[in-house]
């Protein structure tokens, strides 16, 4: 059936009378064809309205006949490949966006592990280090201490030996609460 149906298409007529499912006669466009139902209740061409109103691809039909060849079977075989093709790209934009957080939080991690270090070997231990965030001219490291002022002063060398380690400007900023106080430790 579909050899002959080929040929039809190849001829570039473009009408074609058929019996559609169910008996009833037709002109039809050639290309708007999709396929041949050998199913001895209602044995006819079918449409893509047909077709999509019988559902036979979601049934999986095996009286259904595709033409596969024709332009419906064509574009619809090219739709699904950019489906696919979008969601790979879709799946390699997610995998790229977790590689990139897990490379921020290395090096948040690198950074605090740093300072910490720089902590210790100046002996001061009443500094707590919550976080660090990179801002335009730099990186902020965000700190607690023992007392509730503003002393990023006291800890002015840990800045410092920041900077001179990543060659990143580094500043200190004591966390303030909801209410505006300083948080200490």
């Amino acid at each position: 059936m579909a050899e002959k149906d080929t040929k039809y298409l190849n001829s570039n007529e473009p009408f074609r009378r058929v019996n559609l499912i169910g008996g009833a006669y037709a002109t039809v466009d050639t290309p708007s064809l999709v396929g041949y139902c050998h199913n001895e209740d209602h044995k006819g061409f079918l449409t893509v309205a047909i077709m999509n109103e019988h559902d036979c691809i979601a049934k999986g039909c095996h009286y259904f006949e595709k033409f596969d060849d024709y332009p419906y079977w064509q574009k619809y075989r090219h739709k699904e490949k950019l489906k696919e093709l979008a969601k790979i790209k879709r799946q390699r934009q997610k995998e790229n966006e977790q590689r990139h957080a897990d490379n921020i939080r290395k090096r948040d991690e690198a950074f605090v592990a740093k300072a910490n270090r720089v902590a210790d070997e100046l002996r001061i231990d009443n500094f707590k280090i919550v976080s660090i965030h990179k801002n335009d001219r730099g990186f902020t490291v965000f700190y607690i201490s023992d007392k509730p002022v503003n002393d990023w002063y006291d800890f002015r060398e840990i800045a410092f030996a920041m900077n001179k380690a990543f060659n990143k400007k580094f500043t200190l900023k004591h966390i303030k609460l909801p209410d505006g106080s300083y948080a200490v430790i």
